[in-house]
């Protein structure tokens, strides 16, 4: 949400290369903010995209964890922010690191809240490896789960700018947000969404999206749409 808050023009979304404006590029037609945001605190929001995407060897989706992840899990942080040279990167970078328990991150980190988690590896010198870095927020936190599926568990929110490998990483942990993603994203299923106003287009039978909520019955399947979200399957429905 941090990266999200002041006025954007022309945001996109890139997928489909691991290397900065080479992949296929969707444009957002809105931002939702967590209602709670507020410093860094629920730190999460949602983009929605101006089309879908055609799913591909090289784009797919990501699983979403429903349950918190232990202290010592495995999980990978990517990301297209400064390496230790603060130079930005044009091909993205991870790094392999892990999840840490509560105690032990608000050892430095006192005001973490209930709905972050932090990473990072702590050696016997003190320095703390695999962090994330400027530049990397909003980028994943993968763990798998015992079916070897990945799943997204955090997004990158805050840390220290400087002497990083002094400090460990801290996420909004994705595992409390669940159902207030469900509910958006059903909202917006639902039609809820009348802000998304699409040009007018002709509905199996007739009907005529003027608004940006519409119902469509061709005689074969009926329910409620939004218009930004009626596609050619809303519209040449096959029984």
């Amino acid at each position: 949400a941090h990266c999200l808050v002041h006025p954007f023009q022309n945001i996109s979304v890139m997928a489909g290369s691991i290397y900065l404006w080479e992949g296929t590029m969707k444009g957002v037609r809105d931002v939702i903010i967590h209602e709670g945001y507020e410093g860094w605190e629920h730190d999460i929001a949602l983009l929605i995209l101006d089309s879908e995407y055609e799913l591909s060897d090289s784009i797919a989706p990501i699983k979403i964890a429903k349950d918190p992840r232990p202290p010592g899990t495995d999980v990978v942080i990517m990301g297209w922010g400064y390496d230790l040279k603060e130079e930005l990167q044009s091909e993205i970078k991870f790094i392999e690191t892990k999840i840490v328990g509560r105690k032990e991150c608000q050892r430095q980190w006192r005001e973490l809240t209930p709905e972050e988690v932090c990473t990072g590896i702590l050696d016997s010198t003190g320095y703390r490896s695999g962090s994330s870095h400027r530049g990397d927020s909003g980028g994943p936190v993968v763990a798998s789960n015992i079916r070897n599926e990945r799943e997204i568990v955090g997004v990158v929110s805050w840390g220290a700018d400087d002497d990083m490998l002094k400090y460990y990483s801290v996420n909004t942990d994705i595992t409390q947000y669940v159902t207030w993603i469900e509910d958006k994203i059903m909202g917006i299923k639902r039609g809820s969404c009348e802000k998304y106003v699409s040009p007018k287009i002709t509905l199996v039978g007739g009907t005529e999206n003027s608004k940006g909520v519409v119902r469509y019955d061709d005689g074969c399947k009926s329910g409620w749409v939004c218009g930004d979200l009626i596609t050619q399957k809303h519209i040449n429905i096959i029984c």
